[in-house]
């Protein structure tokens, strides 16, 4: 064999290695990521709200003053006024609590299983959804953002990226929150308020 041809056998050789070695890194990585659950959204999925749209959104939250876990608490504490006049019984509301005498625990508190806060919303989907469309409505944003926010929260999708977890949490507010924000693009404080929310929902 020519030197000029045993040179130009190897570069294709060494450019098939790379190659294989470089497909075999990326494919080990995207498993590795879906197997620790460290991303909630398939690779089809988009944030409703541009990175821009939702540092606007967080700046206009923190001009009205919200802020702190008191101020994301009175917004929920609104959601929730509101579902009960439409007739929307709420687990751990006065009238309920009046009617079962029992001291209501949400899942919020203490460390659940994965599975359970599945089962938990799965339940309760439709009062769910209007909870988040009553918190997605709370947020400073345009009638146009509020429809794309409420559409990517539905209760199905939701439960579709719970599916890629597993295992217990310390924090189920926590949890939803990082899904939330995952899903949306929305910032801590708007993901927080809808994930408060839904936690209305899930009665242990």
């Amino acid at each position: 064999m020519s030197k000029g041809k045993w040179i130009k056998g190897a570069a294709i050789l060494l450019s098939t290695t790379l190659l294989v070695s470089t497909l075999g890194v990326s494919a080990s990585s995207a498993e590795a990521k879906y197997n620790s659950s460290v991303s909630t959204q398939s690779s089809t999925d988009t944030p409703a709200l541009s990175e821009k749209e939702a540092q606007e959104l967080e700046k206009k939250l923190q001009e009205s003053g919200i802020t702190s876990e008191e101020d994301k608490e009175s917004i929920v504490e609104e959601v929730k006024k509101e579902l009960e006049a439409e007739g929307i019984v709420v687990p751990g509301s006065p009238s309920q609590s009046q009617n079962n005498q029992d001291t209501i625990t949400t899942l919020s508190k203490g460390s659940v299983s994965v599975k359970a806060i599945s089962n938990a919303i799965e339940k309760q989907q439709k009062p769910i959804d209007k909870g988040i469309k009553g918190a997605v409505n709370k947020l400073p944003l345009p009638k146009a953002t509020k429809a794309r926010v409420i559409s990517a929260l539905s209760v199905g999708g939701l439960l579709k990226a719970i599916s890629h977890y597993t295992g217990f949490v310390d924090s189920v507010e926590d949890f939803l929150s990082g899904i939330i924000s995952d899903r949306t693009g929305l910032g801590k404080t708007s993901s927080d308020i809808i994930a408060k929310t839904i936690t209305l929902f899930l009665p242990l």
